[in-house]
């Protein structure tokens, strides 16, 4: 049982990452508009996608 409690924990810890990965994707937005608008819309659609995927992917 302690080997299916630690891969389940490696799991959430994966998801975790994963979600403050998108919240820098969408925090990147204000540096990433100075230098070109088009990386930072696609910035901030990454990183929403990246959140509806680790949100689905929780519940």
């Amino acid at each position: 049982m302690h080997y299916v409690e630690g891969i389940l924990r490696m799991y959430h810890l994966l998801t975790i990452l994963t979600l403050a990965a998108g919240v820098f994707f969408i925090l990147l937005f204000p540096l990433l508009r100075k230098e070109s608008t088009i990386f930072a819309y696609a910035s901030v659609a990454a990183g929403i996608a990246i959140i509806i995927a680790c949100l689905t992917i929780i519940l």
